[in-house]
């Protein structure tokens, strides 16, 4: 069982970074996981072959665990969790899949960074926290990159904390890569 649960979370994975990456080709995140999570539930319905059903499960824990609200797509996500004998309740208890909207202002935006020491290498807090500020409320489409690490070019390990900030026309969200968070900012 615990090894089951290993693979299913390796699965997670993969599919959080193939489906993250298509921010960098404009597409909306939240758009290409109802997308997908359609089509599998539509084989599934077809075929009645179990593995479509389990496959879009999966794709929906990456969708909660990406930072997105399970509300918000319930009336698809439902019927597939009954198809499977279980439940939101069971598959998402709210302590686990908290997923964090801030507001885009500085003291939220602070809330986001767990630690970013002084350096002459690199800008300070108050620096990051302005950049982020901008491009979001600016609404600078791209995908931005912050490490806390102060000379990771100087040889020393990348052992800091790694920072993606993604702004698209249709949504902006911050990962903290280290600790798998992610956060939807809302401007």
């Amino acid at each position: 069982m615990k090894q089951k649960k290993s693979n299913q979370q390796l699965m997670v994975e993969a599919i959080k970074l193939a489906v993250g990456t298509t921010s960098y080709l404009g597409l909306s995140i939240d758009s290409v996981f109802e997308a997908t999570i359609e089509r599998l539930y539509s084989y599934y319905q077809e075929t009645k072959d179990k593995c479509y059903a389990e496959t879009a499960l999966l794709h929906i824990r990456a969708y909660v665990e990406m930072g997105f609200d399970y509300e918000d797509k319930a009336e698809l996500f439902d019927p597939i969790l009954e198809e499977l004998g279980t439940s939101r309740n069971l598959e998402f208890p709210k302590a686990y899949y908290y997923s964090k909207k801030i507001k885009a202002n500085k003291t939220q935006i602070r809330t986001m960074i767990v630690k970013w020491p002084a350096s002459k290498f690199r800008m300070n807090i108050n620096e990051l926290i302005q950049d982020i500020l901008d491009k979001v409320v600016n609404k600078k489409v791209g995908i931005y990159y912050y490490n806390s690490n102060p000379a990771p070019d100087k040889g020393n390990n990348m052992d800091g904390d790694l920072y993606e900030l993604v702004v698209s026309e249709k949504e902006t969200y911050f990962h903290d890569i280290k600790r798998r968070k992610y956060f939807t900012i809302i401007s």
